[in-house]
């Protein structure tokens, strides 16, 4: 990938470079691995091939590969300590300082039958694995 602030940039998302800096250090620290998706990482491979994208969506998504809901409020923790806010949907966190949101999508062993189920107060989020050519691509639903 061309890290460089200009195809940064060419996303059309403010202050993309930064909040995805703060997310590698912290998937780090928390040794997760994780995956970006969404609409950010088509326009990312898209940029790839000197296409420049349409603008998508506001927020940026990824996926974690995690065992527990622990470790998600863990991970929850260190974000909130770094600016992200809770919003209504469990999984989203804001951030006034960059204006974006985040999606922490989890995925792996604390899935149950394809499901994650944060707490009673909301719907289920099904998240779903598929493989096509070497290449991991996740859909939530």
């Amino acid at each position: 990938m061309n890290s460089s602030n200009q195809s940064y940039k060419e996303l059309a998302i403010p202050y993309f470079k930064e909040v995805f800096e703060i997310i590698d250090e912290t998937m780090i620290d928390h040794k997760i691995p994780y995956y970006l998706i969404g609409a950010s990482a088509i326009a990312l491979e898209l940029l790839k091939k000197g296409i420049k994208p349409n603008r998508g969506t506001k927020d940026i998504d990824f996926a974690i590969m995690i065992s527990t809901m622990g470790q998600y409020e863990k991970l929850s923790e260190t974000l909130v300590n770094k600016g992200f806010n809770r919003v209504k949907a469990p999984w989203t966190f804001f951030s006034q300082k960059y204006n974006v949101a985040i999606d922490i999508l989890p995925f792996g062993e604390i899935e149950e039958q394809d499901t994650v189920q944060f707490n009673e107060r909301y719907s289920d989020l099904h998240v779903l694995i598929r493989f096509q050519r070497g290449v991991r691509r996740i859909g939530a639903g």
